[in-house]
């Protein structure tokens, strides 16, 4: 929901209001690393790829062997569930009351955002069948998650527009973020942990009119991005998991993602040749980002891996476009 409102000749009120709720199932089939055991004391059971170490239940006991010593293909039923929803509010205020005789844009405003998150996983043994299915089975492997994740961000910003001239404006803005994270193991007390980022992020740009038909303009910013819950779950590499279904419960290793942003372009219209408001309008531009502690996924095997921070990550792109 969307409202705006003049509250004096150069002052008004903006608001927004939004809910947004996510379901997703996910089942898959998947071959297994569990084997039958080869120690006389565990036989006729199932266990981890190392066959030493036996796969149990829920109950604590001991998964039989349905592969009867590998004679029989096996595989795994791998299922999450998340259900989610997110809700918040922005008011901001804007004035348009020139300064000195010089026009100016002036905006100031607050955001609060608050997410739930509520995440199950597990794994079910079975035996496949001709058309490699995995058919069903009561083997639950003791391995499930059940997480609950609360983000909460609160965020105030102003940014300002002032016309030096008539051809040159210049933009200077900030935010300041805090964020949230809580999470909450629902069958233990591993998963548990709360983490806590604050960040300020400052802007400054301009705009200068060449000719009535072209602009150069530049920019400099700086953004940040916070971890998420399962980022943060298993950032350690002494613990990787099974990605991206299963937690680990892993300390928080990882900071917010942070990105400075230069820019530069030139964008113009060249007008039509019979109407004014007819021609070809074209925008060149080219920026350069330097991201730092940057979050990316490192693979220990084909299916487990951990996510690790980098010191510094470039990343430079040329951008063009053309419209018409």
């Amino acid at each position: 929901m969307n409202a705006s409102l003049k509250v004096a000749d150069h002052w008004s009120l903006q608001g927004v209001l939004y809910y947004r709720q996510y379901t997703q199932d996910v089942s898959n089939g998947n071959t297994t690393n569990y084997t039958a055991c080869t120690t006389a004391a565990l036989a006729g059971s199932l266990c981890q790829f190392d066959r030493l170490t036996p796969v149990i239940n829920a109950a604590g006991q001991n998964l039989p062997d349905i592969s009867d010593d590998g004679a029989i293909l096996i595989g795994e039923n791998d299922f999450e569930t998340i259900n989610s929803y997110r809700r918040g509010a922005t008011l901001q205020a804007s004035s348009n009351q020139s300064i000195l005789g010089h026009d100016n844009q002036f905006t100031v405003g607050v955001t609060l955002d608050y997410a739930h998150v509520n995440f199950y996983s597990g794994a079910q043994i079975g035996v496949l069948n001709s058309q490699l299915l995995v058919l069903p089975s009561n083997l639950i492997v003791d391995t499930p998650v059940s997480l609950i994740a609360d983000n909460k961000d609160l965020g105030g910003y102003v940014t300002d527009t002032f016309n030096v001239t008539p051809a040159l404006a210049l933009t200077a803005s900030g935010r300041f973020d805090v964020g949230n994270i809580d999470l909450h193991d629902q069958l233990g007390t591993s998963l548990d942990g709360t983490s806590r980022f604050r960040r300020f992020n400052p802007a400054i740009g301009g705009i200068y009119k060449v000719l009535p038909t072209l602009t150069v303009y530049a920019r400099l910013s700086t953004n940040t991005r916070t971890p998420t819950a399962s980022e943060i779950e298993y950032s350690d590499p002494l613990k990787p998991c099974l990605l991206p279904s299963n937690l680990a419960g892993n300390p928080p290793n990882l900071y917010q993602v942070v990105a400075h942003t230069a820019e530069l372009g030139v964008r113009g219209k060249i007008l039509g040749v019979s109407d004014a408001d007819r021609g070809l309008s074209w925008n060149l531009g080219v920026f350069r980002t330097n991201s730092f502690n940057d979050i990316y996924g490192i693979a220990t095997s084909v299916s487990s891996g951990f996510f690790q921070k980098s010191v510094r990550r470039d990343v430079r792109v040329w951008r063009a476009m053309l419209r018409t």
